[in-house]
């Protein structure tokens, strides 16, 4: 009987696990990203791009180029970039390329797990995913 609960046991976790894992999938939201040169000496015109079957997002301003980190913007030819944007709301990772400074890729953003809870002790009801995704894409331009 002992061994029969055991197992019992293991499929109830590994049951458990394997759903936290979907959770934890569903919670990414993948998107596209541009780069563009600026008119502005310093800096680029950078571009986050969601579409999904209900909604479709695009958030673009100018960035100084020192908050691309590990990207050089001044290298000629074709270039592989991977950068991170992280913020309050959750953490954008960002692959791609450029060439001669210009260039696109797609991102995962990653909800931060206590951003929800920070933002209910405000009195500001944040309960999906989604809601997080477009505060963390809005905020992106007033948190640089």
């Amino acid at each position: 009987m002992n061994r029969r609960h055991a197992l019992v046991a293991y499929i109830l976790i590994a049951c458990t696990m394997l759903l936290a894992l979907i959770a934890r999938a569903s919670d990414t939201r993948t998107g596209s990203w541009t780069i563009s040169h600026s008119d502005e000496p310093g800096k680029v015109s950078f571009a986050l791009i969601y579409h999904s079957k209900h909604n479709n997002s695009n958030h673009e301003s100018e960035w100084p180029t020192s908050d691309f980190k590990g990207v050089d913007f001044s290298k000629s030819g074709k270039q592989d970039v991977k950068f991170v944007i992280a913020r309050d709301a959750g953490r954008f990772d960002c692959e791609g390329y450029l060439k001669d400074g210009d260039g696109a890729g797609v991102f995962h953003f990653a909800p931060d797990g206590q951003y929800v809870s920070q933002m209910s002790a405000l009195g500001l009801p944040v309960s999906t995913t989604k809601t997080i995704f477009h505060g963390g894409s809005r905020r992106l331009r007033c948190l640089r």
